[in-house]
């Protein structure tokens, strides 16, 4: 089918379009210009307000810290004070315990010798001595105090920390005025600050409304921008589609053309994979049974029950005709004579073994002299070479083992033709499966290689 060939687009129509995107895009251009001008009136706002409410608030972390130690200090006092008239208190409180539990140090001496001879007496239970213990500590404790301390030395102590209060609270009456200006000058300088930063809120609030519009304008103009450029690409499509749709319908012959080859190609190695698998049903081993055939055919007549043939003067050995000679080793091993080709020599028999389409393999004769005399050609050498068999240097007994021995191999390839046919069979199943895979993945050279298999298979079975 081939390929429709869109209509050229309108060139001019194209530009009258482009024109008139751009003639927009310039008109805003010139507000975002004006628009600038404006905002860079007022793009120095932090360099107004920054450096005074800098200052402002060094003043403020000054002021900070003197009211800091202010207060500090007065908390101090404040707190001497309150330990003082704790410590007043305490001590009142044990002078007067004091008063009225012992009045001298014999007395104390007195309660101390009483308590220690209940505990010596025994009969106490642990609560009631533990307890007593703890007031002979107590009473000890007291008796140390009346010797340490001087007559009147609690009521001495106690007017003595009533005027340290005194001159603590005189000081912290002092502290006051000093508190009271620090608040002063805080507070007047945090007004002036919350002055400042609410006029730079203002002003920025207004700067940012023209970043606003500005945002606003540019968007307009990117929509524009995006616009201009959707023309242009559609523009530039519509033009390559036309552009391309001669090139496609080339696209598409030449795909047509590759199918049909590939069609071709299919056909082909179709074909030579079913003749691989008749090939693979020939069984296994048939050349090479064949010429166990043929060389035992040749070795008969040279046994020890072998027949004589006469006109023994011309009798030689002979192998395969000449159009299925193949290139041997002409070296010879020790014992065996090989025949000079005479013009008068009669080829009396061949050998055959060729297996594949249907070939078969050709007879074998053999004619032997009256004397016995075992003559081997090179072909028939070849053939001893290829079965890996040792060759007979003379008639008799020496033919009969070499005939046995081929009569063993023989028996190995029959016994083992099944299996082998099987795994032919196998083997040239995987190879049509790669040729396959190969097809499929459009591997030309795996293709070319393992048609090639299959064609030289063909020919060498």
């Amino acid at each position: 089918m081939s390929v429709r060939i869109p209509p050229r687009p309108n060139k001019e129509l194209h530009l009258q379009e482009v024109e008139s995107v751009k003639g927009q895009i310039e008109a805003l251009q010139k507000k975002m210009a004006t628009l600038q001008q404006s905002i860079g009136s007022t793009d120095n706002i932090k360099g107004n307000y920054d450096g005074k409410i800098k200052d402002l608030k060094a003043q403020l972390d000054v002021l900070a810290k003197e009211r800091t130690e202010v207060n500090n200090d007065r908390n101090k006092k404040m707190e001497q004070v309150k330990a003082l008239s704790a410590s007043i208190k305490k001590k009142s409180e044990e002078a007067k315990s004091a008063k009225d539990s012992v009045k001298n140090i014999a007395d104390i001496e007195n309660r101390i010798n009483n308590l220690e001879r209940q505990i010596s007496a025994g009969g106490l239970t642990m609560q009631e001595e533990k307890r007593m213990v703890s007031d002979i500590s107590s009473l000890k404790k007291q008796r140390k105090a009346f010797e340490a301390a001087p007559a009147g030395s609690a009521t001495s102590t106690i007017e003595a920390d009533k005027a340290q209060i005194e001159a603590l609270k005189a000081e912290l009456d002092a502290l006051k005025p000093r508190k009271d200006e620090i608040n002063a000058k805080y507070d007047a300088v945090k007004a002036e600050l919350n002055e400042l930063s609410g006029g730079k809120k203002k002003d920025l609030d207004a700067f940012g409304s023209l970043l606003g519009k500005k945002k606003a304008l540019k968007a307009e103009i990117d929509e524009l921008y995006k616009s201009l450029t959707a023309l242009r690409d559609d523009f530039k499509t519509r033009s390559n589609d036309w552009f391309e749709a001669t090139k496609a319908e080339r696209v598409r012959r030449e795909e047509e053309y590759k199918n049909e080859q590939k069609a071709k190609q299919n056909e082909r190695l179709k074909k030579a994979a079913e003749q691989a698998l008749e090939n693979a049903e020939i069984p296994a081993f048939t050349e090479e049974i064949n010429t166990c055939n043929a060389l035992i055919s040749f070795l008969t007549p040279y046994s020890t029950s072998g027949k004589v043939v006469a006109n023994a003067a011309e009798a030689t050995t002979s192998a395969f005709a000449a159009s299925n000679l193949r290139k041997v080793e002409t070296a010879l091993p020790d014992g065996a004579v090989a025949l000079k080709k005479k013009d008068d020599r009669e080829e009396d028999f061949f050998m055959g073994g060729k297996k594949g389409k249907g070939k078969k393999t050709a007879a074998v004769a053999a004619v032997v002299p009256a004397t016995k005399t075992l003559k081997i050609d090179l072909v028939t050498l070849d053939l001893f070479a290829q079965l890996k068999l040792e060759i007979p240097l003379a008639a008799g007994a020496n033919v009969d083992a070499s005939i046995a021995a081929i009569e063993e191999k023989k028996a190995s390839f029959l016994a083992d033709q099944a299996a082998q046919t099987l795994k032919n069979k196998a083997a040239a199943e995987a190879r049509i499966a790669a040729l396959q895979a190969a097809a499929e993945e459009g591997n030309e050279a795996a293709i070319e290689e393992l048609e090639g298999e299959l064609v030289v298979e063909d020919i060498d079975v």
